[in-house]
């Protein structure tokens, strides 16, 4: 995943939004036209990355949480345990 942006494609993006959005071609289209499909194609840009970014820290921790359970499932057990023999026992009234 790159994390520049390429021109070439940054303007095929713009010109397929003002196209798509506007129906005119980009000499036609006005600047807050423009301005809008820039928006639009950086906007999308962003979002591509942040989901590539975000399905690999999602398989990354499906990696870790998959060997995890057999190291921290001992110690909490025995964190647990400890803390139930710390607590103090319940009194009954007679």
């Amino acid at each position: 995943m790159s994390q520049t942006i390429n021109k070439d494609e940054l303007k095929k993006t713009i010109v397929f939004n003002v196209k798509s959005i506007y129906r005119k071609t980009i000499d036609e289209a006005t600047p807050a036209m423009v301005y809008q499909a820039v928006a639009l194609a950086v906007k999308d840009m962003i979002i591509d990355r942040w989901m590539g970014v975000r399905g690999s820290v999602a398989r990354k921790l499906d990696e870790a949480l998959l060997f995890t359970p057999s190291i921290i499932m001992p110690s909490l057990f025995f964190s647990a345990s400890r803390v139930l023999r710390i607590m103090p026992k319940p009194r009954s009234n007679p």
